[in-house]
């Protein structure tokens, strides 16, 4: 990443952080297996905070990135990219207020095509559920947090039930029901990306989910299960996105309002994917996005409290011209 565009998604950003992990955190990290597949083990990592609680943590579950077929649930050094920042902060924010933190290893393609992915995210939902209390965690209290491919999955998590097939593996019958969402640059809509690889590799399979045919797209996408009754939603989107269009985004936001369903959109301008500073800095900054995001997970899992919020924040719109989007991941 070129040593400007760090800089300038920075701004506004005291104390550049050269370690990994907040430095404020205080508990204790634990690597479990959440599924064993034989050829695949789900790795989870879970964070438990040493702040007493008067009752179980709850938990955020966080879904990594890399178009499904990159990646794991480590998240990686401060300096290497601004979501690596954002997302140590988020996890020391939500620690110090006593809510546990997870993220996951889960199957990658083209070695396990689509659903695969899917599956292991509930199944990983499942065992929070099942053996939550066992590490002092509240199993009714479990939100998803993702970016990127990981925001599309978290999205899923959030609206798709058992009759979308992906309830498979692992503590069959158990509810992967969650209370929140967080979707960060999420690819809801696999349309465009359909198009666009149709466009450049004809019929020639996807690596991740095979011949786009509009049963796969729509199977695979979060717009696809909207309904009324939703968990709470947060979306952040830059309006500068050459991934994903922030077009998609924004029309989730809406389906999800015409539903009735309680989201919030978190709109950045000068903001690429993953929080990369495209023609200027990003406003609101790397600090504020952190801030808003814990402030709506702990709103969402704890008792309500009448600071924070995104006031002001809620009806945002797409300035006109922003399209963006090349590829989605």
């Amino acid at each position: 990443m070129p040593a400007f565009a760090w800089s300038a998604a920075l701004a506004g950003v005291r104390g550049w952080p050269w370690h990994l992990w907040n430095a404020a955190l205080r508990g204790t990290r634990h690597e479990l297996t959440y599924e064993d597949l034989g050829g695949f083990r789900g790795t989870m990592y879970l964070f438990l905070p040493a702040k007493p609680a008067s009752g179980p943590h709850p938990v955020v579950l966080y879904i990594h990135g890399g178009s499904l077929m990159h990646g794991n649930g480590v998240i990686g050094p401060d300096w290497v990219a601004p979501r690596n920042w954002v997302l140590a902060r988020i996890e020391g924010d939500l620690v110090a207020h006593g809510i546990a933190f997870a993220s996951i290893d889960y199957r990658l393609a083209p070695r396990y095509p689509w659903p695969a992915q899917m599956e292991d995210v509930k199944a990983a939902i499942r065992f929070l559920r099942v053996h939550g209390r066992a590490w002092g965690l509240d199993p009714q209290r479990i939100a998803v947090m993702g970016d990127s491919a990981g925001g599309a999955l978290a999205s899923l998590a959030g609206l798709a039930g058992p009759a979308a097939g992906f309830d498979r593996g692992p503590y069959p019958g158990v509810p992967s029901t969650v209370a929140a969402v967080v979707d960060m640059f999420g690819p809801v809509d696999r349309s465009h990306q359909a198009q666009v690889w149709v466009r450049r590799h004809g019929r020639t399979p996807n690596p991740v989910f095979g011949v786009f045919t509009p049963s796969v797209i729509r199977a695979a996408s979060a717009v696809t299960y909207v309904h009324p009754g939703a968990p709470p939603f947060l979306i952040v989107q830059g309006d500068s996105d050459q991934v994903d269009p922030p077009s998609i985004s924004v029309a989730f936001y809406t389906r999800l309002r015409v539903a009735g369903d309680p989201v919030q959109l978190l709109w950045i301008r000068h903001c690429d994917h993953e929080f990369i500073a495209r023609g200027g800095p990003l406003e609101p900054d790397l600090a504020r996005v952190v801030q808003e995001v814990a402030s709506f997970l702990e709103r969402s899992l704890l008792t309500p409290r009448p600071a924070g919020g995104l006031s002001g924040m809620e009806a945002v719109t797409r300035p006109s011209g922003a399209q963006g989007g090349k590829q989605a991941e």
